[in-house]
């Protein structure tokens, strides 16, 4: 039920609101690049990931 009022709140997501995302995942990966622990380098750049496909997910519908 959840997912089902996620899919729609991104379908309505103003532009603004896709572009912060993708404003945070270009912050999220300058900062996991500088990073030396692996694993926490891998969270960064997953979250980045998630924030980037959220983001084109109504471009691509």
């Amino acid at each position: 039920m959840k997912n089902e009022k996620e899919e729609v709140d991104i379908m309505r997501m103003p532009e603004w609101k896709r572009k912060k995302f993708l404003q945070e995942a270009g912050e999220l990966e300058n900062i996991s690049s500088g990073l030396k622990d692996q694993a926490l380098k891998n969270v960064l750049l997953g979250r980045a990931q998630s924030l980037r496909r959220v983001a084109f997910s109504q471009i691509n519908r």
